[in-house]
């Protein structure tokens, strides 16, 4: 058994036609990935069929159709011929996205058992009508020895853990007695080369073993038969199906055992298959929102993985890693300037896919002005930190009285304004700066409040900032 450490992962990205070679390039790098021949040739015919049979599907209804009738318009001889001799009918998707581990047959296990057979050496492609058609053909000179190959290949890592696979007519694990729209594990898709006979090889025992012990599998072979279908499609190996998605990060061996019956000049024969794979991680979209008011930010993170961490870097390099209660944190007074927010989640030890997401923010800060408890006889010293020396503030002083009666056995007390409320500016010095007061009198209480307007030093902000006093 070829040894490979590659995987289909994913689907590609962006749907766009691409050349008939390079598709073939994509399928060989694909075959190859998982131990099995990719020296498929470009064979322009085969092309010329799937651009023909995909226009005649277009001219009639778009259905993913096998063959085509001679009555219906766009027929034509080359469009209507298969020519999957090794392996069946040619491979039909609406969805003709590639990619270099990727192609639109992804979750269709009957179509890429065609395509990777390995003893295709040719194929052609199109997706000029909105159809990926590919056929494949060919045979290669028999084996002196028996060859085992698999997808995936023994030794792959990063194997999708479930499958839910949408084909017609039917999907295989249909066939194993599991219901269509049942997620399973990874189709484990089994060929092997000069180890049949005339008649479909036998397996007498099959089994997947993870990190718990056995695992729940069905093996399909060219040899099934049921009321829904046949294993017909399988020619020379079959597929292993889990019955239930298989956890992720974690290592597990299929092994089936083959067996043929001897038969004229042709011995009986018996070849054990094992194909070991590490599954990977479940799918980790991370995101973060940074919402800022005053000087409070809150940063909430969403993440399906559990105990996500946050990490800020902000001036100075100073840097605060928080712990996240329900997924956000909240930072009340943070150093003023730019910050960076960075949020990681996922990892083996939790079976999520790592993923990290950075984003850039600005914190701002507050200036602490102070009036003190008590007033001097005609000012009194407003306490001004570093940040705030030589800036302009407003000064608004206003006078009232407070007289009390009795009204029904109950005091009563209104406020009266004494005179009309002072505003000036003063330009502040650190660490203290003297206001002016009115004189003091009996009973007329003196209010003073100072603002300072918010303003920037470099690129950190600082909110407005005030404080008020009332003296009698």
């Amino acid at each position: 058994m070829l040894a490979c450490h590659a995987v289909l992962l994913m689907a590609p990205a962006v749907a766009q036609a691409i050349s008939p070679a390079e598709a073939v390039r994509l399928l060989n790098a694909q075959r190859a990935a998982n131990g099995i021949p990719g020296d498929v040739v470009h064979a322009p015919s085969l092309s010329d069929g799937c651009a023909k049979h995909g226009n005649y599907i277009g001219l009639n209804g778009g259905a993913l159709i096998q063959g085509e009738d001679p009555a219906k318009p766009g027929y034509t001889p080359e469009g209507d011929r298969q020519t999957l001799a090794s392996s069946g009918p040619q491979a039909l998707s609406s969805d003709t996205r590639w990619s270099e581990t990727a192609n639109p047959w992804l979750l269709q296990p009957l179509s890429l058992y065609r395509l990777f057979d390995p003893e295709v050496t040719a194929a052609g492609y199109d997706d000029g009508h909105a159809v990926a058609c590919m056929r494949v053909t060919g045979a290669r000179a028999p084996p002196t020895s028996p060859e085992l190959y698999s997808v995936p290949g023994n030794g792959s890592v990063g194997v999708p853990g479930s499958e839910l696979n949408r084909e017609a007519p039917y999907a295989p694990q249909q066939l194993a007695g599991i219901p269509a729209e049942q997620a399973t594990g990874p189709n484990i898709l089994l060929f092997t080369r000069g180890l049949r006979g005339s008649a479909p090889l036998a397996a007498p025992s099959f089994s997947l073993t993870g990190p718990q012990g056995p695992v729940d599998a069905r093996l399909v072979t060219e040899a099934t038969v049921t009321d829904i279908g046949t294993g017909a499609w399988f020619r020379g190996g079959g597929v292993l199906v889990p019955a239930a998605p298989l956890a992720p990060f974690a290592t597990y061996v299929a092994r089936v055992a083959w067996h043929r019956d001897a038969e004229g000049d042709l011995p009986a024969a018996d070849a054990e298959q094992v194909v070991a794979f590490e599954t990977a991680g479940l799918a980790n979209t991370i995101d973060m929102t940074i919402t800022t008011s005053g000087g409070v930010n809150v940063i909430k993170v969403t993440t399906p993985a559990p105990n996500p961490t946050l990490t800020l870097t902000g001036p100075d390099r100073l840097t605060e890693v928080s712990t996240l209660k329900d997924g956000q944190a909240r930072y009340d007074d943070l150093d003023p300037g730019s910050w960076q927010a960075c949020a990681k989640s996922g990892g083996k030890a939790v079976g999520y896919f790592p993923a990290a997401v950075c984003k850039p923010f600005t914190a701002a800060g507050r200036v602490k002005l102070a009036l003190p408890l008590d007033r001097g006889r005609t000012s009194v010293a407003l306490a001004v930190p570093r940040i705030a020396d030589g800036r302009r503030a407003e000064v608004t002083i206003s006078r009232y009285r407070r007289p009390c009666r009795t009204v029904d056995g109950r005091k009563r007390c209104t406020r009266q304004t004494v005179g009309r409320a002072k505003r000036f500016e003063i330009t502040l010095r650190s660490p203290v700066t003297r206001v002016r007061l009115p004189a003091a009198k009996p009973g007329i209480k003196v209010t003073v409040r100072v603002v300072l307007p918010g303003f920037r030093v470099g690129d950190a902000p600082y909110l407005q900032a005030q404080t008020r006093r009332t003296w009698e």
